[in-house]
């Protein structure tokens, strides 16, 4: 299990940013090689550009304490419209929102970014996504968050929100970058992506 540095998965979004840290290894044990994860909340942040300085922020601090990451992936951003859920106005914000972010980590890690297709994430580590309906009214975000709760990350305790068994929103941020980190590194040593 020789290590190789450390791999950054995130999950881009203006309302809160998943971010994950693991080991670099084929041989993955989650209990071992989940170096460091973490949500990036802009509560408090009322322009787009206050929450590029959070960013920012978070990542120079992630930087003095884990200086050695290689490899950066990073969820593909939208392209289309998705049935109740996007706007012409949302994806472009998103799209500046993620090429930002993108800019930051390759200026503190100096580390180029790989697009992961979130689909072909889920699939190279085992998720099979199925309609809601067929899904007893899960979306895709519900479903990954169970699969993977349920099974890589089945030994961390997810907060709940106050006064509620419901796990905090955060945490299905924090698992899809956990899924885009881990795909990374199964596609990179396939030779699927470099």
């Amino acid at each position: 299990m020789a290590k190789t540095g450390l791999v950054l998965g995130l999950d881009v979004s203006t309302s809160i940013t998943g971010l994950v840290l693991l080991d670099n290894v084929i041989d993955f044990d989650p209990k071992k090689n989940i170096v460091h994860y973490e949500p990036i909340e802009f509560k408090g942040c009322t322009t787009f550009w206050q929450k590029c300085d959070k960013i920012k922020s978070q990542l120079d601090k992630l930087y003095i304490q884990q200086p050695n990451v290689e490899s950066f992936f990073i969820e593909e951003p939208m392209k289309r419209f998705a049935e109740g859920f996007s706007s012409a106005e949302t994806i472009s914000v998103l799209q500046r929102f993620n090429g930002i972010v993108c800019y930051l980590v390759r200026e503190v890690w100096k580390i180029d970014p790989v697009y992961i297709n979130v689909s072909s994430a889920r699939k190279s580590i085992g998720i099979k996504v199925t309609t809601k309906a067929k899904a007893g009214g899960r979306n895709a975000k519900q479903q990954t968050f169970d699969h993977v709760t349920a099974g890589d990350l089945n030994h961390i305790v997810w907060p709940t929100k106050k006064r509620s068994v419901n796990t905090v929103d955060w945490a299905k941020d924090v698992v899809d970058a956990f899924v885009i980190a881990r795909a990374g590194i199964i596609l990179n040593n396939s030779g699927v992506v470099k």
